[in-house]
């Protein structure tokens, strides 16, 4: 019998230093996680931050797609005045034209999507 009571002491101790060192292990993961997100935010807050000077909003693109396209395959190296330089093209030549045109289009649609993005309401 004493066995036995020294046996489910013996568990009860141990297990609560295992939920003890549980609760320990699960504030450093969730802190972690906070970091985590923290500093993934902060990408997001540039770009927000960055919507009215082209220069600015395209070096922030860029961060954000280097960063997003884990395999390596992201541009981050947008010319700062690459609007300026597709804004004042005068080629003839309709492809570059067209180009051109999708150039300005698509950063007119990030610009007009990022001016709607809460970085709170994003999942890092």
């Amino acid at each position: 019998m004493e066995n036995t009571k020294q046996s489910l002491e013996n568990l009860t101790e141990n297990l609560k230093l295992f939920d003890r060192m549980w609760c320990v292990y699960e504030q450093a993961y969730i802190g972690e996680l906070i970091v985590i997100e923290r500093d993934s935010r902060r990408y997001l807050s540039a770009l927000i931050d960055s919507v009215q000077d082209d220069k600015m909003f395209i070096e922030a693109v860029g961060q954000i797609n280097a960063v997003a396209n884990s395999e390596g395959k992201g541009r981050q190296d947008f010319e700062s005045n690459l609007l300026d330089l597709v804004r004042s093209l005068q080629i003839r030549q309709v492809a570059v034209q067209a180009l051109s045109q999708r150039v300005i289009r698509a950063f007119s649609r990030m610009r007009t999507y990022t001016t709607k993005l809460d970085p709170e309401e994003v999942d890092p």
